[in-house]
């Protein structure tokens, strides 16, 4: 019987840290983890297939061999992973909506994320492809093999040179689209015994993590 939670959140909420943090619970298999700066990037069983925003497969259905759970981030919701994975546990960061988790979250997008540069030639090219850039155009892969931030990144993904300009501009951009009201961040509630969720400005409270310990502790 396949055993699995699911860090369920929205871009820069947290959650590969949290998911960290939940595996090294007694009933967890333990996640491999590498540090990028403040970031923390995890290896899940799906190959990180649920942090992209355009995957390069379809989620298929994984049973494991143990009696430990996984954990894995996504930034799928519940309902779209029930479907494949009805019994399993879900994890939820819900989005900030306070004026302060806002200010939290843009500092931490910019930080812990849009400033972060991945150690190989290939995981640039992976963050590359996953915002949309053109897997055609050799002049924008060539200027991956530089230590690019994802900010810079994001730029080549928009046919831009990754000025200091351009990257102001493509990250006020994203945070004008992000609050524009066209895109609705996770908002659930503890009301089904196989979710547990906290808002964003709570994530890293002893309470909610207490909560997720009991959630699998009581598994049944």
């Amino acid at each position: 019987m396949s055993k699995f939670v699911f860090v369920c959140y929205d871009h820069a909420c947290g959650g590969e840290s949290l998911a960290l943090k939940i595996s090294q619970l007694p009933e967890c298999n333990t996640l491999e983890y590498s540090k990028f700066k403040k970031r923390t990037v995890v290896d899940d069983v799906f190959n990180k297939q649920l942090l992209m925003k355009t995957p390069t497969q379809p989620l298929q259905l994984i049973t494991n061999t143990t009696d430990l759970f996984h954990v894995v981030p996504s930034h799928r919701p519940p309902e779209t992973l029930q479907t494949f994975y009805p019994d399993s546990l879900y994890v939820v960061i819900n989005f900030p909506k306070t004026q302060q988790g806002i200010r939290q979250w843009c500092l931490r997008k910019y930080r812990y994320f849009e400033m972060s540069i991945s150690t190989t030639f290939m995981q640039r090219v992976g963050e590359y492809r996953d915002k949309g850039g053109d897997m055609k155009n050799t002049d924008n892969i060539k200027q991956l093999a530089k230590p690019l931030n994802n900010l810079q990144i994001k730029c080549l993904a928009k046919n831009l040179e990754p000025t200091k300009q351009n990257c102001r501009k493509v990250f006020l951009s994203s945070l004008k689209y992000r609050f524009s009201g066209s895109k609705q961040g996770m908002n659930y509630k503890t009301d089904k015994k196989n979710i547990v969720a906290c808002d964003f400005e709570h994530k890293d409270s002893d309470e909610f993590f207490n909560a997720i310990s009991n959630l699998i502790r009581n598994y049944q």
